[in-house]
């Protein structure tokens, strides 16, 4: 059986100008290493960027996606965070 982790362990995730337009700009409250994951609106992995210890951010080029909701998932370790996002053109 699987515990969810309280909110106090979960990832602050950042997502910086949202509506997104070009780059995606993800910050997160650990410094590293964080698998930072942009889902479709069905959750399935459309970009993968994985940040290395003493990483603050992770700049993603999402200027090829299609317009819409997406769903940014950070995960380190037993920790992850989610942030909705709008990436419009």
């Amino acid at each position: 059986m699987t515990t969810p982790a309280s909110s106090s362990d979960a990832v602050k995730v950042k997502a910086e100008v949202n509506p997104v337009s070009k780059r995606l700009t993800v910050r997160t409250d650990i410094p590293g290493p964080v698998r930072v994951e942009v889902n479709d609106d069905e959750g399935r992995p459309v970009l993968t960027k994985d940040m290395i210890s003493g990483d603050k951010a992770a700049n993603i080029d999402v200027s090829r996606l299609p317009s819409g909701f997406y769903i940014v998932r950070c995960t380190s370790g037993e920790r992850s965070g989610v942030r909705r996002v709008h990436l419009g053109q």
